[in-house]
C-alpha cells in the first residue's frame, strides 16, 4: 500500500502545523502503516485539483482518494485490520 498524505506546512516545509494534519499522521502511524507526506501550502491550490478539494489532509492510496480526516481515520483502522 503506497499512502501519501498532503499535508499543510509553512514557509518551512519542516513545519506542519494542521491538527487535521497531526491526527491523520498520527493515526497512520499508530496503526503501523507506511505513509509518505507531500508539503502543501495554502496558495498552491493546484497541487489538490486531482481531489477536488482545496484543504487538507488528503491521502492518496493509489487511484483512491479521500479528503475528510475522519473517513482517513476510518480507512486506517481498516489497513490496519485487514494487514493483520
Amino acid at each position: 500500500m503506497a499512502l501519501k498524505l498532503y499535508d499543510l506546512c509553512g514557509r518551512d516545509e519542516q513545519l506542519r502545523f494542521s491538527p487535521y494534519c497531526w491526527r491523520v499522521r498520527m493515526a497512520l502511524a499508530h496503526k503501523g502503516l507506511e505513509f509518505t507526506t507531500v508539503a502543501w501550502r495554502f496558495l498552491d491550490k493546484q497541487a489538490l485539483e486531482f481531489a477536488d478539494y482545496d484543504k487538507v489532509p488528503v491521502l492518496c492510496d493509489g487511484d483512491q482518494v479521500v479528503t475528510s480526516y475522519c473517513q482517513i481515520l476510518c480507512m486506517a483502522g481498516q489497513a490496519a485490520v485487514l494487514s493483520d
